[in-house]
């Protein structure tokens, strides 16, 4: 690893960006991206909404239907470089990205869709709306991030970057050789370190680490690694790596169904999905193959005991209810299920379920700021995915051979405080960085960042030699 020390600086503002929808996705991307001093601008229909935005954000807001032109020109829609369409209703979506098209063409388009036949129209849309960077769709995000966060125990949140060569997931470290030593002696005590410390939350409080921080008891940790260092890693902690082979779904609306469909196509002994609506458990009934579905209320202790949940390996909950997926996750553990992952919004609510003894969250809603601020990155950043509850970024850019950074070694370089490389991939591997790794043309380093200094870090890997 190699931890940046230089002070902070300001950063000028930049490109206009008119978000459409106050909603917790709307919220969240304005919230990113006005830390970034972008110059954002939210267009939503309720003024309550909006108050609520501009009195902690520095923004700008526009009352109204974002598919009006009066509102979509009052916003700056002839100034913007990007409009997100991020409502809840995937024909507001559609029909403000065509309006915004004839009022600035030029304007780049991000579209939040929910439903999947109209997510497979991208190919003929694109061609009816010009710069139609990208359709948002997180389920399909979230439905992998669980697939492969089941078989990691004890995880309480997981990523990855890099087309998936560099993974991030976090573990509650309460013994193991790792405890009150400083991380620049890591290398000392395992020899062939192929792993590092990416953040450290400690009460509830993320912060990079530098070369003399130490992890103590309870700390939750993040650490990225390579697929082929996860059995280091695991070893370094204490964890062995799960067998999952028996599994509840709570909840068969879209990710429910999407995960029992990923699921089927590997070897599981048994999938059962729970869901409470009759119209809804017939077409899950019809449209799944080796999923047994159960019409009943999940929260209802008797119909999980007669789903044998002691025998049972995982229960994951992913209804629209974020108290009913607490209480199932709950009832799940009390009755002996080994494994417990909870679809959870609310922060607050996150926080709890790591209290009470939920082993993962997922978040939707998350899910989506990454997509988004993925497709919103400019020059040489590749991709990026918020951590910790949205308190750092791991980025990840190119190499390019007129970039400053380009044939150095990392230890060469002064990044910014609050700043850590995790990893350089090249065309022949992926390796976990150190001082001397050298950032090669054409190679993809991943850094992780906290959100204060987001733009700083961008400016350095985009800076000209």
């Amino acid at each position: 690893m190699f931890f940046g020390t230089s002070s902070s600086k300001e950063v000028a503002r930049q490109e206009r960006i008119i978000i459409v929808g106050a909603g917790q996705v709307g919220s969240y991307v304005a919230k990113r991206l006005s830390l970034e001093r972008k110059d954002v601008v939210v267009i939503d229909r309720d003024s309550e909404r909006l108050s609520a935005l501009i009195n902690k954000l520095d923004i700008q807001i526009v009352t109204g239907e974002a598919f009006s032109p009066a509102v979509l020109e009052k916003a700056g829609i002839a100034e913007a470089s990007i409009i997100i369409a991020a409502t809840d209703s995937d024909e507001i979506n559609v029909s403000t990205c065509l309006l915004a098209h004839t009022l600035n063409p030029l304007v780049e388009k991000i579209v939040r869709i929910r439903n999947n036949s109209i997510s497979k129209l991208y190919p003929q849309l694109s061609l009816i709306i010009p710069n139609l960077t990208s359709f948002i769709n997180p389920e399909f995000s979230v439905v992998n991030s669980i697939v492969r966060s089941l078989f990691l125990p004890g995880i309480n949140e997981y990523s990855e970057v890099g087309d998936g060569s560099v993974k991030i997931a976090c573990f509650a470290i309460t013994e193991g050789p790792l405890l009150d030593i400083p991380l620049s002696q890591i290398s000392q005590i395992f020899t062939n370190q192929d792993f590092t410390v990416a953040a450290i939350n400690r009460n509830g409080q993320l912060y990079i680490p530098k070369g003399d921080s130490v992890i103590r008891k309870n700390d939750i940790v993040y650490f990225a690694f390579t697929e082929k260092s996860l059995p280091s890693l695991l070893k370094a902690i204490g964890k062995e790596e799960s067998v999952i082979k028996s599994i509840i779904i709570v909840g068969g609306g879209n990710i429910g169904y999407k995960l029992a469909k990923q699921l089927e196509r590997r070897s599981f002994s048994s999938i059962k999905i729970i869901e409470s609506n009759k119209e809804r458990a017939t077409f899950l009934a019809e449209n799944l193959n080796t999923t047994l579905v159960i019409l009943g209320d999940a929260t209802d202790e008797s119909v999980l005991e007669g789903l044998s949940p002691s025998e049972t390996d995982a229960l994951v909950a992913v209804t629209g209810n974020e108290e009913n997926n607490l209480i199932a996750c709950l009832l799940a553990r009390s009755l002996g299920t080994k494994e417990t992952v909870c679809r959870l919004d609310r922060r607050s609510y996150i926080s709890l379920a790591h209290l009470v003894g939920i082993d993962q969250t997922i978040t939707p809603r998350l899910s989506a700021v990454n997509s988004i601020l993925n497709s919103i990155r400019r020059g040489s950043v590749l991709s990026s995915i918020s951590v910790g509850d949205d308190a750092a970024e791991a980025l990840e850019f190119i190499i390019t051979e007129e970039l400053f950074v380009a044939n150095k070694m990392i230890q060469e370089l002064v990044l910014p405080a609050k700043s850590i490389v995790l990893a350089v991939i090249t065309k022949n591997e992926t390796i976990i960085a150190r001082g001397s790794t050298v950032l090669e043309i054409n190679s993809r380093v991943v850094l992780m960042v906290d959100r204060n200094v987001v733009s700083e870090v961008e400016h350095l890997f985009n800076r000209q030699g």
